[in-house]
């Protein structure tokens, strides 16, 4: 199994737990925290190994020749002596690395499973453009030199895409195993001092979305207002990119802030515990809103956004993710009185 991002985790430990006493073998590709989460959880598997992605300089040929050959000699060094398996995997965009391992078992494999639990939301508002810009059919040969695959390149962002249907690859959608959520889940005990407990999710700013200045000062301004209303504030960040630079750079000890393991997916941290969970644009809060565990607002229509659509990207993917249930916060004023509200409950 290779396990390409934090939203693949629940997935992939329902396929360990369906297929519990074969031999598994799981690799994570360039997301060091979730193989951490992973190695946590003691699984029984033939090997959990972690590969990261190099820093390609496309415009250094000596770079582009160094990546062939490690994408070569890891493939030789993982992959040589595995034949007749079962192959899973679960996103065709923006991992070309991942792409490359599925075209060297295509000839060594039972079967190869691309699992697609939201690449559909992401090709259904990431349209496809009529003309591609040179620098961009440059960037698909030198793809396709280091990794075998002829990608397509047609998106307006999330490239390269990997051709699944030119492949012998069977796309299903996965099912979760909900047992896996009880099972795996990471609970937090906290000191019974802390009558209200938020668990704010947030992540380093998307240059190309937001208007960075403004999403920090926001994002301080609403933990301020929570530890002004003597609410316990948690932060937790991407377990890929971790949390906003203005936040590493704090004492958040004296602010009053705690930070949760940045490893952890998170739905598998236990939120019984919370009384209230916010966050910006993470695909966690539809799923935790889905659930009805715990009060769940999306901050996402406070902060400003460049004028080229992604943002509005995002919200379409949230709202396609949980059309009823996830609340959102239009106005710093309806913020306000949500936390007036919560308090006279």
């Amino acid at each position: 199994m290779f396990c390409q991002s934090p939203s693949d985790v629940k997935y992939l430990l329902s396929i360990y737990n369906k297929y519990k006493g074969s031999q598994i073998s799981i690799f994570v590709i360039n997301v060091r925290s979730v193989y951490d989460f992973l190695v946590s959880l003691n699984l029984n598997v033939l090997e959990l190994e972690f590969i990261r992605y190099n820093l390609v300089n496309f415009k250094n040929p000596f770079s582009i020749i160094r990546e062939k050959i490690r994408i070569k000699k890891l493939k030789t060094y993982y992959f040589k002596n595995y034949n007749n398996v079962s192959v899973f995997f679960f996103s065709r965009f923006e991992d070309w690395l991942t792409a490359s391992f599925i075209l060297y078992f295509e000839s060594r494999s039972e079967s190869i499973f691309y699992l697609n639990h939201y690449d559909d939301a992401i090709s259904n508002s990431n349209i496809v453009v009529s003309e591609i810009r040179c620098s961009r059919k440059i960037l698909g040969f030198i793809l396709k030199y280091i990794t075998g695959v002829n990608f397509l390149m047609t998106r307006v962002f999330r490239y390269p895409e990997f051709p699944v249907n030119y492949y012998k690859i069977i796309e299903q959608k996965p099912t979760v195993d909900l047992s896996v959520f009880k099972q795996y889940s990471v609970n937090f005990k906290f000191e019974k001092v802390f009558k209200k407990k938020v668990l704010f999710f947030i992540s380093p700013p998307d240059q190309l979305m937001y208007d960075i200045d403004h999403y920090n000062e926001l994002s301080m301004d609403i933990i301020n207002i929570l530890i002004n209303r003597n609410f316990k504030v948690f932060i937790k960040g991407h377990p890929r990119v971790g949390l906003p630079i203005f936040l590493q750079n704090s004492n958040l000890y004296e602010l009053g802030i705690e930070v949760l393991p940045q490893g952890i997916p998170g739905e598998f941290i236990d939120f019984s515990s919370f009384d209230l969970c916010l966050g910006i644009d993470t695909t966690i809060l539809p799923s935790l809103a889905e659930k009805q565990i715990v009060d769940v607002l999306c901050l996402i229509n406070l902060f400003r956004s460049k004028e080229n659509g992604f943002l509005d990207e995002i919200k379409e993917y949230l709202l396609f993710l949980s059309p009823k249930l996830l609340k959102y916060i239009n106005t710093m004023e309806d913020f306000e009185f949500y936390l007036n509200k919560k308090d006279n409950v």
